[in-house]
């Protein structure tokens, strides 16, 4: 079955729009944008374009030339947090910034894609109310094909802050049994070729063809990079025919992410909506 994540974002947004009714203000989320690439870009985008559908603001932040400097990036994000409802850290980082000191400092109570040290830590603990938002598309097609991961041999290819290191943990939890793959790994094929569940994040094009997957396999595609002009997946098309439940590039894990973040934000602002109200 190949998965249609238009359609899958559809039905998340037309629930997310009676949610959004209920908040007295327009909600507004902050993107942080320091080094642009037409995927980048694209993806930038297709943010904007979801907020825009739900009455949601979505500004891109930048840094002037004279500005990129950790210092003043830290303190961009801790003022944004005064005017924007939710955050978001286009990665990757130009080289002159420290991604670790940054994620230090980035605020629990607007991280809507789970990337900063705190909230990364609540979700490895499972204590967050939402999931990273690949995590989660990956979760809400799982619930409507009515499919378990406990028991089952999930292989997860890449170990990046956005697919590979939040699918690990949250697959564990589900009760699977993980194993995780990087460009060091030896014989890949080795172990795609056991796989029931195969999650994708290493942004290689066509990494994974059919000759490497069992009958059956399921395949989660979150791996995105460009190639001949074109935004690509880490899976060959071809393995369709042998997966079980495909996720295409473009068009599969992509839209339901997007629609995941911006669920994610409605979250964060309804708790703090909640809170406000008890005081």
């Amino acid at each position: 079955m190949v998965i249609d994540g238009v359609l899958i974002a559809r039905q998340i947004k037309s629930d997310l729009k009676a949610r959004v009714m209920h908040f007295e203000h327009p909600l507004k989320l902050g993107v942080f944008v320091l080094h642009e690439t037409p995927e980048i870009r694209q993806f930038v985008e297709a943010k904007r374009r979801f907020g825009a559908s739900l009455g949601i603001t979505v500004d891109v932040l930048t840094l002037s030339t004279m500005e990129q400097n950790n210092q003043e990036l830290l303190h961009r994000i801790l003022h944004a947090t005064q005017e924007y409802n939710g955050l978001v850290l286009q990665l990757p980082l130009p080289r002159q910034f420290q991604l670790d000191s940054v994620l230090n400092i980035f605020p629990l109570s607007h991280d809507v894609d789970v990337i900063g040290t705190t909230a990364f830590q609540q979700h490895k603990e499972g204590h967050l109310p939402f999931l990273p938002p690949v995590v989660g598309a990956i979760a809400e097609i799982l619930a409507q094909q009515h499919i378990v991961l406990a028991g089952r041999k999930v292989l997860i290819v890449g170990d990046g802050l956005l697919v590979g290191d939040p699918a690990k943990y949250w697959a564990e939890r589900m009760g699977a049994v993980v194993t995780v793959v990087t460009k060091a790994t030896p014989n890949l094929i080795a172990h795609t070729s056991v796989a029931d569940v195969i999650i994708l994040g290493a942004g290689s094009p066509h990494l994974i063809t059919p000759d490497m997957v069992r009958q059956g396999v399921m395949l989660f595609d979150a791996g995105t990079s460009e190639s001949e002009g074109m935004v690509q997946g880490d899976v060959d098309p071809a393995c369709a025919n042998k997966a079980m439940l495909f996720t295409p590039t473009p068009g599969g894990i992509g839209p339901i992410t997007v629609a995941k973040l911006f669920e994610n934000l409605i979250v964060l602002s309804e708790l703090k909506m909640r809170q406000h109200a008890r005081r």
